[in-house]
């Protein structure tokens, strides 16, 4: 088996246990209320609920 294999069974493992969904819905997750008012407001000049539609 030539690295090219182990490489391709290693991406395949690990595919199977990343989370599905991009990992930015994952930080909104972990992410307090008052930094995410933040930064909408400091970065997009948005509400929290502009920026972050899910989010409560």
């Amino acid at each position: 088996m030539g690295n090219g294999a182990k490489a391709q069974q290693k991406r395949e493992r690990n595919a199977k246990n990343e989370p599905k969904g991009s990992k930015s819905q994952a930080k909104l997750v972990t992410t307090r209320a008052p930094a995410l008012e933040e930064h909408s407001q400091n970065k997009h000049n948005l509400t929290m609920a502009d920026c972050f539609p899910g989010q409560k």
